[in-house]
């Protein structure tokens, strides 16, 4: 299971704000969440990371399966 923070999800700080809305999503369906230590210029302090399956599903998107690039997962009715 993929686990991200905020920032490594959405590729820019998230906030407090949007940080506080997910953790209370997470916290009311029970996604349970780890925390890591991040230490930068901007930010000094706990991070929580949700798997990104939540996430996907908190910000609206969903995954396609990968389209196979292999000649035996073609179907068989091909028109020639």
């Amino acid at each position: 299971m993929e686990i991200l923070s905020l920032y490594d999800y959405l590729g820019h700080p998230a906030g407090k704000e949007l940080g506080g809305k997910v953790n209370e999503e997470a916290q009311r369906k029970g996604v349970t969440y780890r925390t890591k230590l991040v230490s930068n210029p901007k930010w000094s302090g706990e991070v929580h990371c949700y798997p990104k399956s939540f996430l996907d599903s908190y910000f609206g998107k969903t995954t396609e399966p990968p389209k196979s690039n292999h000649l035996d997962d073609l179907d068989d009715d091909l028109p020639f």
